[in-house]
């Protein structure tokens, strides 16, 4: 499971042929950061820069994600929300479209994963502005966190993570083996060296934790969602 079947389409999507309390979350296994990039173009190297820029000019900036609906995406849209600060929108087809259009300069900001951005930003080809999570990232530690970076945003955190469900109705004794065996793999060095390498960090924990964590996660994005007023159809 990820975000987007799991937190998000509860509330994107008109309708939906499945629930929440369909599935009997087991335990998260990785979380990652998305990160907030500019091109060197716009001039724009921090995000007390970008939101003085866009209180000054309204729309003047275009944005790219990998797509409407996106954890990307809805950075954006939350980031904006809680800001009071209004970007135009380029969704790609995709992260890796989108992150060709940030460094040819097609869009003056980035929201993306920090896997694929971080290294354009270390060579120079985009600015990092912040990672999205609460504490800094260990891959890159001199990169703000959007908590710190602005008074508004003392409360934001999105990121993108990957769980395991099973359904509903599966037995505790099930649950509880499964559960043993994520926390057993994420303490496998060959794994944490694995999990490293994308930037990520090891993110177990009980099901019970793991459920508090998915409805505060299907709450947030709710919120974001129906506030901007998206919807889409499942295709």
């Amino acid at each position: 499971g990820n975000p987007g079947p799991n937190a998000v389409a509860y509330s994107i999507f008109r309708s939906l042929p499945y629930k929440a309390d369909q599935l009997q979350p087991i335990s998260n296994a990785i979380r990652i950061p998305n990160i907030v990039s500019a091109h060197p173009s716009s001039g724009i190297k921090s995000i007390k820069e970008l939101i003085t820029y866009l209180k000054a000019n309204p729309d003047k900036l275009n944005y790219g994600t990998s797509g409407v609906g996106q954890s990307p995406h809805l950075t954006a849209v939350w980031f904006m929300q809680l800001t009071g600060v209004k970007m135009t929108h380029i969704p790609f087809r995709g992260a890796g479209p989108a992150l060709t259009g940030a460094l040819g300069g097609d869009v003056a900001i980035l929201f993306d994963n920090l896997y694929p951005s971080l290294p354009q930003t270390e060579d120079g080809k985009l600015v990092a502005l912040a990672v999205t999570t609460p504490e800094r990232s260990f891959k890159a530690p001199n990169i703000p966190t959007m908590r710190e970076s602005a008074p508004e945003l003392a409360n934001f955190d999105v990121s993108s993570w990957f769980g395991m469900f099973m359904q509903a109705d599966t037995p505790r004794a099930i649950v509880d083996a499964y559960n043993a065996e994520i926390k057993k793999m994420l303490e496998r060095d060959d794994i944490k060296r694995n999990i490293a390498a994308m930037g990520a960090v090891p993110d177990y924990g009980t099901p019970e934790q793991y459920g508090a964590f998915i409805d505060a996660e299907i709450k947030k994005f709710a919120g974001i969602i129906n506030k901007e007023g998206l919807k889409m159809d499942v295709n």
